[in-house]
């Protein structure tokens, strides 16, 4: 007992200790402006997120201590550096570990093209790129590879995962309910193969991102749409040679060639005299104060809609309706954009923030930005914004609902368990997982999936001044690409989180404003403790990642998130989630 104790111990001080590491490097510390001719290094090393967790904990499990970045911060960054004399150049450096969305991937090479403007440059130079991080080097005046590395090139693939027969030999019976043909998420548990209607909009999507992304590739390159086609065909990426025989990269060579390209350029001789700064180390020189107390609230509104109080990866009914809430009240914001990242979930909650919507607009301007997708819960939350912002590759849409009702009684047979009752009216204990839905069960529970659905589209309606029926013509449960969706009806314009910002400031008549973001965040140290007390979901999603890849961890997620229904079983979200969230 005493050498467990005294390991316990040492276990609990290593752990503080670690902890305590992080938790400097995550801090405020401010820099000194820059003196010399520096180049922005752009270093990405994990996932860009929307927003970045203060939880150090988050990072410990990878080893990784460095705390990631966020989107917004990048771009501030790059913004800021445009008109920063000292800042010479951008170094585009991704690593292994980097991912980002397709929607994300374009808001950052706006950023990108616009510094460019100001007449410097941007190098890019990685061991391997995939797809999203190639699209987005190809605005760099040079793209380097490594002798040894791939570009993962290869066109949209899109893949849904069917699990009928699994339930059906453990003999479970998924009771589905919905409205909407395009309303797939339930035909994984009902069929072994896309529906028509699904494979449709799939099939468009993945066109339409892939249009999107060729595009801007060519323009990048200097390449005809049908060399881009070509390059993507033959997979000329995988070899760098070939890469390089067909203009989809400048140079093959190792790091050490890559920084000889960039000591000629910044006319120094010697790697030490060679001045860099990361973002992290750039965004913490300070910024010049603006001299006013108006501000602009940025309500971040990420994850999947939940039941729960909700947190930093979740909406839930209390996070997202106080900061809404917080944001109307203060007289000193003068506008809010919500930005939204999320799939959807629970229609009670999505109904709970959407009231929330309509009492802070009638308050002051709100208008919505959609990051990588605001679809289902996720559009419903966003339909009464004054305007809606969205990135050509923003999933969203699927304006729809389902209920999805599992019949275990076979598999409970099975294992002996049998189970017999009393209730007093027809509909008591419905509905019940031990039981096939009788006939009037199911027609009751139908009548209420049409009911929320028509609620549905009509407050889509009202925000966006359509007819029910117009509104229902695009809904159904279809997924739309924000091209699409703009021209639909859905979005009123292609732009991303900046653009939404410096509409909104506009709109409230400021020159100068101050961006404050909402939820407000925990400190580290609350934050700390609540992992320490409760880190089974971050235990499994992590094991799950390293163990089986992120496929594994969104199905898992999604799952858990289910859970958390208490008795409800009508939901609004879209088919799939992103492997990038």
């Amino acid at each position: 007992m005493v050498g467990f104790l005294l390991f316990a111990l040492l276990w609990l001080l290593i752990v503080l200790a670690v902890v305590g590491g992080i938790m400097a490097s995550m801090g405020d510390e401010t820099h000194p402006p820059l003196k010399e001719p520096t180049v922005l290094k752009v270093e990405l090393a994990t996932p860009v997120t929307e927003r970045v967790s203060n939880n150090p904990m988050n990072y410990l499990k990878s080893g990784n201590t460095s705390k990631p970045t966020d989107l917004n911060t990048i771009l501030k960054v790059i913004r800021r550096a445009k008109t920063d004399d000292q800042i010479k150049g951008i170094v585009f450096r991704p690593g292994l570990g980097a991912a980002i969305s397709a929607a994300n991937t374009e808001e950052m090479r706006a950023a990108l093209v616009d510094f460019k403007e100001s007449g410097k440059f941007i190098y890019a130079y990685a061991d391997v790129y995939d797809q999203n991080l190639y699209w987005l080097a190809t605005v760099a005046d040079t793209i380097s590879l490594q002798p040894e590395g791939a570009i993962n090139f290869r066109g949209i693939s899109m893949e849904v995962m069917f699990f009928k027969e699994l339930l059906n030999k453990l003999g479970v019976e998924m009771q589905i309910l919905r409205h909407g043909k395009f309303k797939s998420a339930v035909e994984p548990y009902i069929q072994n193969e896309m529906s028509p209607a699904n494979r449709e909009q799939y099939d468009r999507l993945a066109h339409s991102i892939w249009n999107r992304m060729a595009e801007d590739v060519a323009e990048g390159r200097g390449l005809s749409r049908a060399a881009v086609d070509e390059a993507a065909a033959e997979v000329y990426g995988m070899f760098p040679e070939q890469a390089l025989a067909h203009g989809m990269i400048d140079m093959v060579t190792p790091q050490a060639g890559f920084t000889a390209l960039l000591l000629n350029k910044m006319d120094v001789e010697e790697e030490d005299d060679l001045k860099m700064i990361s973002i992290s180390d750039y965004a913490a020189i300070p910024e010049p104060l603006v001299k006013t107390t108006d501000k602009i609230a940025v309500i971040y509104a990420n994850g999947e809609i939940g039941m729960g109080k909700g947190n930093e990866t979740e909406i839930g009914t209390e996070n997202i309706v106080k900061a809404l809430k917080d944001a109307a009240d203060d007289e000193k914001v003068k506008a809010i954009v919500l930005r939204v990242n999320s799939p959807g979930g629970s229609v009670l909650t999505s109904d709970i923030i959407y009231q929330e919507v309509l009492n802070a607009k009638a308050k002051k301007p709100l208008v919505a930005s959609f990051g990588s997708y605001a679809a289902s819960g996720g559009y419903y939350i966003s339909c009464a914004a004054d305007r809606i912002f969205a990135q050509p590759t923003t999933l969203t849409g699927s304006i729809g609902v389902f209920g999805m009702i599992p019949n275990v009684g076979k598999t409970m047979k099975r294992i002996g368990i049998h189970t017999d009752g009393v209730k007093t009216h027809p509909y008591a204990g419905t509905p019940s997982l031990m039981r096939a839905m009788t006939p009037g069960e199911r027609d009751l529970q139908q009548r209420s999936i049409e009911d929320i659905y028509a609620g549905f589209i009509g407050k889509v309606a009202k925000g966006r001044g359509m007819s029910s029926a117009a509104v229902d013509s695009i809904g159904q449960g279809r997924v739309w690409s924000g091209t699409d969706g703009l021209r639909v009806g859905l979005v009123d314009e292609l732009g991303g989180l900046e653009d939404a910002i410096a509409y909104v400031a506009e709109k409230a008549g400021l020159e100068q404003y101050k961006v404050t973001e909402y939820p407000k965040q925990k400190s580290t140290y609350e934050l700390v403790m609540e992992s320490l007390t409760d880190m089974r979901a971050n235990k499994v999603t992590r094991t799950l990642t390293e163990e089986f890849g992120p496929e594994a961890a969104l199905l898992y997620r999604t799952v858990d998130g289910v859970k958390n229904t208490r008795g409800m079983v009508v939901w609004s979200r879209m088919p799939y989630g992103l492997l990038t969230e």
